[in-house]
């Protein structure tokens, strides 16, 4: 028997796909999780499986954290990602992890039962060259990652504080009430924050922020 464990935080998938597993002669769910932590508890318990399947997207953190906690402990053999997520750095960062295989939830439910069952068997679901380009994009993003972070650490405290507030769709008056400040600090401060971080405009700003963690536009 494949011994399989499910992490995923939408519960309605995890049941369907526990039914549909349980359902395959040479497959048994002995494990199930909604979070990190939840994974966490697994562990402990020291829940051996074969495969494991792993969302990306957690509450309380990263798919990716909950892969290489798996594969630490050794109680899993091997990790498939099931994920929603489609950019090229999503597989990137999930085969850097270590996983050894990625699927995108819209997937048939065969596909997710075939690539079980192919890794358990100790196949690969990644050509040589597909993994070497994904790990050389995973390390491109750390080095861009790396560098948008220096440049943000160049900004001065009340020039953070402008990108935030510029963030909320504010006009320079409204930010310089916000600040306290005259409406011409706040357009010298944006030129400023442009110049340090080589944008252009505000939008690529507040984009800028958001990508690198600056500002939670949610």
């Amino acid at each position: 028997m494949i011994r399989i464990i499910l992490v995923d935080d939408h519960a309605t998938l995890r049941e369907a796909l526990v039914i549909l597993l349980d359902r395959e002669p040479d497959m048994m769910v002995v494990g199930e999780a909604g979070s990190v932590s939840e994974t966490q508890q697994l562990l402990a318990n020291e829940v051996p499986a074969d495969v494991a399947v792993v969302d990306l997207t957690l509450p309380d953190g990263q798919g990716t954290d909950v892969v290489q906690a798996f594969l630490d402990s050794r109680a899993v053999m091997a990790v498939l990602v099931l994920t929603a997520l489609d950019e090229l750095h999503d597989r990137a960062r999930a085969v850097a992890a270590g996983a050894l295989g990625v699927l995108h939830k819209s997937v048939p439910t065969a596909d997710i039962i075939a690539a079980i069952r192919r890794l358990h068997r100790g196949e690969a679901l990644f050509t040589p060259g597909q993994i070497i380009e994904l790990l050389r994009a995973e390390s491109d993003h750390l080095e861009k990652e790396r560098s948008a972070q220096l440049a943000l650490s160049q900004l001065t405290p009340r020039e953070v504080e402008v990108v935030r507030v510029l963030a909320e769709g504010l006009s320079d008056k409204e930010v310089a009430d916000r600040l306290c400040i005259a409406s011409k600090t706040v357009r010298v401060h944006v030129t400023n924050i442009l110049d340090k971080l080589g944008l252009e405009s505000r939008l690529q700003l507040v984009l800028f922020a958001a990508r690198h963690g600056l500002v939670d536009v949610r």
